[in-house]
């Protein structure tokens, strides 16, 4: 199966444009399902507070691709919510965590760190 990732803008969908500032966080294994019923994995699922993605026009199960220094650290899916407000990004981690990465070294040793994201959708 082919998957085609697409902009949910109309605007050209390169580096840099279409940016939406974020703080990211992170968060381990609880046991349970998202609230999209997926079990979360590592380098795919990420939070966000719902409200904030519906004041940008998209849905939970929509992609993310998230930036870090102007540098792509991965594309993710936003499966789970969470009790925190505004633009931040939970970015869940296990113990197949890479934490000599410098985004996740970086997350690991400051707790929050700023970092951009496009959201675009999967079509196909």
């Amino acid at each position: 199966m082919t998957v085609t990732i697409q902009a949910k803008s109309e605007q050209n969908l390169s580096p840099y444009s279409n940016m939406i500032d974020v703080e990211c966080t992170y968060y381990y294994p609880t046991g349970n399902l998202t609230c999209t019923q997926t079990v979360p994995m590592h380098k795919r699922t990420i939070a966000m507070n719902k409200q904030f993605v519906k004041n940008l026009g998209f849905t939970h199960g929509d992609t993310v691709i998230m930036y870090y220094d102007k540098q792509i650290v991965g594309y993710y899916e936003i499966e789970d919510t969470g009790a925190f407000k505004g633009n931040v990004v939970d970015i869940f981690v296990d113990d197949t965590t890479d934490w000599n990465e410098r985004f996740y070294k970086d997350l690991k040793q400051y707790g929050r760190i700023d970092a951009e994201i496009q959201i675009v959708k999967a079509v196909g």
